[in-house]
């Protein structure tokens, strides 16, 4: 016990398609406020063709191992097997994420080169590919990966579900032995006043990841433009990303309509946290 007091974790974030932005949600939140408890040093490993000026300012300390990049997502799920199993020794926690191949290749390979190793993997509530069966739909790959991920080997392995309702119909069922619900937390850095409702601002606000299926992004789009001559005063101001395949229809939207150019505006992803706040704090509507 008094060893283990003094003992500092060694946590490791993986998270496959980590990009700068993903430092304000879960991906970086999590190890994030683990390191601010003092027994826990994090290590994330990053992509060699990005930069991330955010992930280094919140963690001075934290170790950024580089994976040369490769636009094969297979090649890059090895790529990232293979420096998991090298480095396993080094690891205490593996924190990752979704249930897909890619993370099951991490665990199989972490746990093979650590097998005191613990693993927790934070699930997303609309996963359907886990959600429809746990596991690979084809019964061969998913009897190879049964064996593979064992029940002796997932005993160290910790699910967490953001749905309560799903966290109930999946419990017990391969893989998920130890299956937690784990709603998603949120924190700001300053203390705002709070504004009247009518002092803010008359605008509708998103923060997202706009243009995934998710999102529906062009349903809240079309919908601001169906009553946006009857509320002459709003504007709709979508913050975060933009998906590539979504832009045809942003150019399409504003042909259409013309009239909402200044009415309709992607500000792209605020890793500020402080300004991001007052975005919240002085808009009218979230949605």
């Amino acid at each position: 016990e008094k060893n283990r007091a003094k003992y500092r974790y060694r946590i490791c974030t993986l998270f496959g398609y980590i990009d700068d932005f993903h430092m304000t949600k879960d991906p970086g939140m999590i190890p994030y406020f683990l390191s601010r408890f003092g027994k826990y040093d994090v290590t994330i490993p990053v992509w060699s063709n990005r930069d991330y000026p955010t992930w280094k300012a919140y963690f001075p300390n934290a170790e950024f191992p580089v994976i040369e990049w490769t636009d094969s997502e297979k090649n890059r799920r090895r790529k990232m097997g293979q420096w998991i199993y090298r480095n396993a020794k080094r690891i205490d926690i593996l924190h990752t994420y979704f249930w897909d191949r890619g993370t099951q290749l991490y665990i199989a390979a972490y746990k093979r080169a650590n097998p005191r190793g613990i693993v927790y993997v934070h699930l997303d509530s609309d996963g359907k590919y886990w959600l429809i069966s746990a596991g690979p739909r084809n019964p061969l790959k998913k009897l190879v990966m049964k064996s593979v991920l064992s029940e002796k080997c997932l005993d160290d392995v910790l699910f967490g579900l953001q749905n309560r309702e799903n966290t109930e119909k999946l419990s017990g069922k391969w893989p998920f032995h130890n299956l937690i619900y784990v709603p998603n937390g949120f924190t700001w850095p300053e203390d705002l006043p709070y504004t009247p409702f009518a002092a803010r601002n008359n605008v509708i606000l998103t923060v997202a990841r706009n243009g995934t299926a998710p999102k529906k992004t062009d349903i809240l789009m079309n919908g601001f433009a169906n009553v946006a001559q009857e509320f002459p005063e709003w504007k709709l101001i979508l913050a975060g990303t933009v998906e590539e395949d979504f832009k045809p229809f942003i150019n399409s939207y504003f042909v259409k309509h013309p009239e909402l150019k200044d009415r309709v505006s992607f500000i792209g992803p605020i890793s500020d946290r402080g300004e991001l706040q007052r975005l919240y704090a002085s808009s009218k509507i979230f949605a």
